[in-house]
């Protein structure tokens, strides 16, 4: 995630977080964007945050609607948005939970770019390796 995105900062701040927990030596945590006038204009009904070292957001998975009403799990990671998950229908907060903690572990999992030692550091940027979203 970008710190200088300043509508993901106001979203984090704003937001209410549901849970919290561990994941392959990252913490994360899932937020809430409850219907307010703050958030009228937000597309993003839950957001799944992976932290690199306490505080500092590694990227998100984010559960959206796009401007044809569908649902969509987009990664959001260094500035770059990519939609990894449609689904044929709106999802239970537990099918989102769980998706987005596979999609989370699978990208925490992948080789590190060209250029980085430490598995612990955040990575730069969504990799290409997924380049189409599957649909279910």
């Amino acid at each position: 995630m970008d710190a200088h995105d300043l509508s993901r900062i106001r979203d984090s701040v704003l937001g209410a977080r549901l849970e919290g927990g561990s994941l392959k030596g990252y913490d994360w945590a899932i937020i809430t964007f409850p219907q307010t006038s703050i958030h009228h204009e937000t597309r993003c009904l839950w957001r799944l945050v992976v932290f690199a070292q306490g505080d500092l957001a590694f990227f998100s998975l984010d559960l959206e609607r796009d401007i044809l009403g569908e649902f969509c799990l987009s990664l959001v990671s260094e500035g770059r948005h990519q939609i990894v998950y449609r689904y044929g229908a709106a999802p239970t907060f537990e099918a989102f939970r769980q998706r987005a903690l596979e999609e989370a572990a699978s990208f925490i999992e992948r080789p590190l770019p060209v250029g980085e030692t430490s598995p612990s550091s955040p990575r730069s940027g969504v990799h290409s390796a997924r380049t189409k979203a599957r649909r279910h």
